[in-house]
């Protein structure tokens, strides 16, 4: 009888690790910069609002659209508030845009910085194809290495 409790409590720790992990999916971004920047800006203007939650890690927070009181998607930045912060990513500083998923129900467009470990933002949707085309667009605006 122990045994069987041993085997579920172990069953029950590795699916609860495995739910909060997420996993890199494959995204072809070779044609990235071959997107017009202006382009790139309008449809991101569009796409990010539509998004389940945003995380911004400085400051540290993670909102719904319904908290975010204000979106600004510029040629050189793009900017969010809620009620008392604004989280700012300035397209200078990506060095990387990752498309990662959870399972089949959550898909985020991770943008990193300085930090090469641990996102510096991230977009969530419920659909990978949403996600995808953030990844794509967010490469269009990251400068690149003449």
């Amino acid at each position: 009888m122990r045994t069987a409790w041993i085997a579920a409590a172990a069953l029950a720790a590795t699916l609860t690790a495995g739910c909060k992990r997420t996993t890199p999916r494959p995204v072809d971004t070779s044609q990235a910069g071959d997107i017009p920047r202006s382009i790139a800006v309008e449809k991101l203007r569009e796409l990010l609002p539509t998004c389940e939650s945003v995380y911004c890690a400085a400051p540290s927070e993670t909102l719904k659209p319904s908290e975010v009181r204000e979106w600004s998607v510029g040629d050189s930045e793009l900017w969010f508030k809620d009620k008392s912060d604004t989280y700012r990513l300035v397209y200078a500083e990506i060095t990387g845009v990752r498309l990662d998923g959870k399972g089949t129900r959550y898909f985020y467009a991770k943008v990193f910085t300085n930090r090469p470990t641990k996102e510096h933002m991230y977009f969530r949707w419920l659909t990978e194809e949403h996600a995808q085309q953030a990844v794509e667009l967010l490469e269009a605006v990251r400068p690149r290495n003449p």
